[in-house]
């Protein structure tokens, strides 16, 4: 967290993949439909950036996080018992901060 709240655009790329995976999974075993889904992972991924400069990096990171996830759950709908909305989940790897894709196809052009 100290990188991310320093600015460092990789740091702050990993951070906000890593929320959305957790809150992702988070969705589906609350949530109803995918849209619904992708909502929660919005908000939360919103409400994280705006949060960013009161967290205090010397208190642990993961409860800061999880009081975030759960004031977001009351707005999800509650599903049946055992219900579970599967939703595909996209991991782009990063280089520099950038997907790998456009990391190798800036350093394409740029080769001699």
């Amino acid at each position: 967290m100290p990188a991310v709240q320093r600015g460092e655009p990789a740091a702050y790329a990993a951070l906000l993949h890593s929320i959305a995976h957790t809150a992702h999974q988070h969705a589906i075993s609350h949530s109803a439909n995918a849209s619904q889904a992708s909502a929660y992972v919005q908000s939360v991924l919103t409400t994280v950036h705006k949060a960013l400069p009161t967290y205090d990096p010397g208190r642990a990171f993961w409860p800061w996080l999880n009081a975030i996830l759960r004031a977001h759950a009351a707005t999800l709908p509650k599903t049946r018992k055992g219900a579970r909305l599967r939703l595909p989940l996209v991991l782009v790897p990063l280089v520099r901060g950038r997907p790998a894709h456009q990391h190798r196809a800036a350093s394409a052009s740029t080769a001699p």
